[in-house]
């Protein structure tokens, strides 16, 4: 009779622990990983709708003349004009027919000015939307959030510019900042208005992923749910500080302004006048000559820090 001890092969606790705790860790990296992967790939995905975004400008002011697309333009500056644009369905965008200033201004900014300019339009300009909420039903009900929430924002106080009638001693519309003094009481015209103008276009920051704040504001925002805004102001506005960045690198809001904002976990993307794109940190961002052209060192100002007094008339 074969009387030998049977031995098992069963998992003790202890090597059952082990091998959770493993396989647990294992999952981590690849959860990691697979994180990485998406934000690379939502990173790339956004660089090119920028770019798309950036190609329509340039197709604008090959048809105007090398004329940059206008940041805003008041209800009053349109009537003008007489100059109207429709949406796709060919209606009026408003302030047209009628030009009433108690109507919403939809025309205003420049973002129906370039649709016609850019391929699958409504995919590029609301990519920060989900897939299912980036198409228009109806052009009337939806065309103010478009004009007002795109995906990214012009830098269209200091390229094109912001007419209205800021002074009502003039019979014509200004351009706001035309005419601004510097630190050293010179006087300078800091907006570009032309392609063919444009002296620093590698630097110069066109379009960048932003949003508007309400008012200060300080801490990493949720910026997959953050509404996009159709303008993007510097640090220093005129000479006023919008925004700036804490000792721990994070966007901190000074007062009521439109900020670069980083979505899908990374930093801000940005198209530049000469037609790349880029990444770019709050840092990179909070150089005045991102913005300005015409930024350059005034005394002891770095041009880095360059800013102005408002129009001087």
């Amino acid at each position: 009779m074969n009387t030998r001890p049977r031995h098992t092969t069963a998992f003790t606790l202890i090597e059952l622990l082990v091998v959770i705790a493993i396989i647990a860790i294992l999952v981590a990296l690849v959860s990691v990983a697979i994180q990485s992967a998406y934000r690379s790939s939502t990173k790339i995905s956004e660089l090119n709708n920028v770019r798309q975004v950036g190609n329509a400008l340039l197709m604008y002011a090959g048809s105007n003349d090398d004329r940059l697309v206008r940041g805003w333009q008041s209800t009053e500056v349109q009537a003008l004009t007489e100059k109207t644009i429709v949406y796709p369905d060919f209606v009026e965008i408003p302030p047209a027919p009628t030009f009433r200033p108690s109507d919403e201004n939809i025309a205003g900014p420049w973002t129906w000015h370039l649709v016609p300019y850019i391929d699958d339009a409504d995919s590029i300009m609301r990519s920060h939307l989900d897939s299912e909420d980036q198409r228009l039903d109806h052009y009337v009900d939806q065309g103010y959030e478009y004009a007002h929430e795109p995906a990214f924002a012009y830098n269209g106080w200091y390229l094109g510019g912001q007419w209205d009638f800021w002074d009502p001693h003039f019979p014509s519309p200004q351009l706001r900042f035309a005419s601004v003094e510097q630190l050293d009481g010179s006087v300078v015209s800091p907006v570009v208005r032309t392609i063919p103008h444009v002296k620093n276009s590698t630097e110069v920051v066109a379009f960048c992923s932003a949003f508007k704040a309400d008012g200060p504001m300080s801490g990493p925002l949720d910026s997959e749910f953050t509404k996009g805004t159709w303008l993007v102001e510097p640090r220093l506005l005129a000479n006023e500080m919008q925004w700036g960045i804490d000792e721990a690198g994070a966007l901190h809001i000074h007062d009521e302004t439109h900020a670069p904002l980083g979505r899908n976990g990374g930093p801000p993307v940005a198209w530049f006048i000469d037609g790349h794109a880029d990444t770019q940190s709050f840092e990179d961002l909070a150089d005045q000559r991102r913005w300005i052209d015409r930024a350059r060192p005034v005394g002891d100002q770095l041009a880095r820090d360059w800013t102005h007094e408002d129009d001087v008339r």
